[in-house]
Order: C-alpha cells, then sequence, then structure tokens
C-alpha cells in the first residue's frame, strides 16, 4: 500500500514538471511531498533529502511571482515544508548543526506566514507546534537537557490550549519529556518520568478502548520508566504495566509476534529481578 502510494506521488511529481515546469513551487511541493513520504514511511533518508533539495532547486531556479496572497502563502508554506523535512532527515543522519539551520528556517518561515491573513490561527498553531517538538527533539540528541525541556513544554502548552488537556497530540510530547528526564543519567528524575509517561498512558486511556494496541504502546513505555527505578514497587507496577500490553498483544498479534516476544522477555527479566530482590529482602 504504501509502495503503490509512492509511485503514484513519483508520477504525480513528473506530471508537475511537464505541466507547471521546473522552476514553479507546485513542482517544489510535488518533490516535498514524495520526500516526506520517503521518509515517513519508508525511513529512507537519503531519497528525503535528495528529492529536498530537487524542491529547494526547483523554488531558486526562477522568481515566485504572484499578487495573490493565497498563492503567496503557498509558497511559503512548501518552503516551510522542505527546510521542516530536512531538519527530520538531517536529524535522523545525526547532522545536528544542519538539522538545527533547517529547522530554524522553518520556523521563521512559519511565522512570517502566520501573519498572513489568509491563514488561520489553528494551522500557525499546528506548525507552531510541531517545529517546538522537533526543536525539542533535537536539543534532546544534543544533550542540552534543558533547552529541550523548555522547547517540549511550549509544544504541550499550546496542545492543550488549542486542542484540550485530553489531544492524542501530546502523547508523544509527553513521552518527549520522559524521555529526556531519563537521558539525564544519574542525574535523572525518575518520579518526574514516570509522571510524563503516566500523562501519556491517561490520555491514551481516554481516546482508546481498553485493549487497544494504542493503549499497549503507552502502558509498554511506562512499564519501561518504572523498570528503570530499580525498587520493588516500581516493578510491581512494571509488571503490571508490561500485563497490560501482553494481553494485548496476544489478542491482536498472537503469542509469536516480535512485540509478544519482547514484552515476554521483558516480564523474564523482570519476574528474575523481583525474586532476587525477594532473596534479599
Amino acid at each position: 500500500m504504501v509502495d503503490k502510494a509512492i509511485e503514484e506521488l513519483v508520477r504525480c511529481t513528473a506530471l508537475s514538471r511537464i505541466v507547471y515546469g521546473e522552476g514553479h513551487w507546485k513542482l517544489a511541493k510535488a518533490y516535498v511531498q514524495l520526500a516526506d513520504a520517503y521518509f515517513h514511511f519508508k525511513n529512507y533518508v537519503l531519497q528525503a533529502v535528495y528529492h529536498c533539495e530537487n524542491a529547494r532547486n526547483a523554488m531558486l531556479s526562477a522568481v515566485q511571482m504572484t499578487e495573490s496572497q493565497l498563492e503567496k502563502a503557498n509558497i511559503l508554506d512548501v518552503l516551510m515544508r522542505i527546510y521542516l523535512t530536512l531538519g527530520r532527515a538531517f536529524m535522523a543522519q545525526k547532522k545536528y548543526c544542519d538539522s538545527e539551520q533547517a529547522l530554524a528556517k522553518a520556523d521563521k518561515i512559519s511565522q512570517q506566514r502566520s501573519q498572513m491573513s489568509c491563514v488561520s490561527s489553528k494551522e500557525s498553531t499546528n506548525w507552531q507546534i510541531k517545529i517546538a517538538t522537533l526543536l525539542g527533539r533535537l536539543n534532546a540528541n544534543e544533550k542540552k537537557f534543558a533547552i529541550s525541556s523548555s522547547y517540549l513544554e511550549t509544544a504541550i502548552d499550546l496542545t492543550i490550549k488549542h486542542r484540550g488537556n485530553d489531544s492524542i497530540g501530546l502523547i508523544p510530547i509527553y513521552q518527549d519529556l520522559g524521555h529526556v528526564e531519563q537521558a539525564k543519567g544519574k542525574h535523572a528524575n525518575h518520579d518526574r518520568a514516570i509522571e510524563m509517561f503516566l500523562q501519556a498512558h491517561s490520555i491514551a486511556s481516554a481516546n482508546y478502548s481498553e485493549g487497544s494496541v494504542e493503549l499497549a504502546e503507552t502502558a509498554c513505555v511506562l512499564a519501561n520508566a518504572y523498570s528503570n527505578v530499580g525498587q520493588m514497587d516500581a516493578d510491581t507496577s512494571a509488571e503490571s504495566y508490561l500485563l497490560e500490553a501482553l494481553t494485548t498483544y496476544q489478542s491482536e498479534y498472537g503469542p509469536n509476534h516480535e512485540k509478544t516476544l519482547t514484552v515476554n522477555d521483558e516480564m523474564a527479566r523482570l519476574a528474575v529481578r523481583m525474586e532476587r530482590q525477594e532473596v534479599v529482602c
């Protein structure tokens, strides 16, 4: 299904070149859509960068002249998406300096575009949230934990303000904040990390039915956070959430699926550690 969709995007790109020519923003739009598909669905980072460069070259090869405010907004949208996708791709390649520069350009274009009357506040906020989240992840990768947390908290505040406390968009951001706290090593505040993962799991519980895969995923992340504490009470909580996830995975995927086997392994390791703790006590 994904391969079929990418084939269609390749055809759309070729058609856009024929219809609009090499220097038109609509060709650049086709390129960046193809780049995003390669990155998001296939994790093909090199292809994503390649097609983003094609998109950027298309934008730079001719002056994009228009009197229409809507078309100007569309042109800025394409430019923003180019740099946003480049930022994500460079981050995946651990080219953090290049990623930061690309995301900074995306942020600047987003702010410029948000001032246009034809761009809704909802759309502008959605892009603010995406860019802040990506900047949070980038700074976490660079071990700039305070800056990372600041960006992620901004993304959370914007999401709560515009989408509500139970928005599913909060789930990955709370999890990112939890991972930032865990990444501090011996300076990590495990209680704060668990609080973030609990928030994510609570939101998942409010949005998904019991026994859903989405709920199992957040339960696994939460179980891992409790397991990292290394205390008997925390291990008991970890076991409970792992069992919740295991029940779902067995029901949805069967006993031999990779996710089922992974949770089984985690439960076995946890059981051994809990047994040792009981012997010590």
